[in-house]
């Protein structure tokens, strides 16, 4: 079995060579979609709207099953491809949302920690980047989990809402003072449990404290 995916415009014009011989949405009456419903993260329900049928495609022989996919959260339809014709709808589009997340992932990667630019052209150096930009693209992940109201956001986003900001750090008897500047989603951040304490440091027997200052 094999998947392919496009997201195309309504009209899914012809002059787009690799998608004129999928489906024109004009040509699809009403009453051959079909609607289903979804399970997503935390027993949420998302209903789809989806048209499942063959087609020919050229250079292949036989026909292949087309799966049109709308009201799933793009402005764009989705159309897959398989040569699967004995799965259920409901689970190819499972399986395929699972695919999808992974790309998005890999797409944030290239996009906010430059995946594809290594600093080094040394294989070892490589390597190296990788694994830091993989660690760091982690950690962002865990940082928006303990966020309320994050937890599907972004890198970047996160980024821009919560760690590009500036501060006054100050040092009074081994008390390190870190006065945050304001910004919109600061008491988000100060409601974190390791905000409301402060942060011992072992190896330099000191401890941080972080507050927010009154300038922005």
């Amino acid at each position: 079995m094999y998947f392919s995916l496009k997201l195309l415009g309504a009209g899914n014009s012809g002059s787009d060579r690799r998608g004129k011989r999928l489906t024109q949405l004009s040509d699809i009456d009403e009453s051959q979609w079909q609607k289903v419903s979804l399970e997503r993260a935390h027993h949420q329900i998302r209903t789809v709207k989806v048209v499942d049928h063959r087609i020919a495609l050229r250079g292949y022989e036989g026909e292949v099953r087309e799966i049109i996919l709308t009201d799933h959260g793009r402005a764009r339809p989705a159309f897959l491809i398989t040569n699967d014709f004995d799965l259920d709808v409901k689970e190819i589009l499972k399986r395929y949302s699972r695919r999808w997340l992974v790309e998005q992932e890999i797409a944030e990667q290239v996009d906010f920690f430059h995946l594809n630019q290594p600093s080094s052209s040394l294989v070892i150096k490589v390597d190296f980047d990788l694994t830091l930009s993989l660690l760091a693209h982690n950690l962002y992940r865990a940082f928006a989990r303990q966020l309320s109201g994050f937890e599907k956001c972004t890198a970047g986003t996160l980024y821009r809402n919560f760690i590009e900001n500036g501060a006054t750090v100050s040092i009074q008897n081994k008390k390190i003072t870190v006065a945050m500047k304001k910004k919109t989603h600061l008491p988000t951040l100060f409601a974190l449990p390791c905000f409301k304490r402060d942060i011992s440091l072992p190896w330099m027997d000191a401890s941080i404290h972080f507050t927010s200052t009154t300038v922005s």
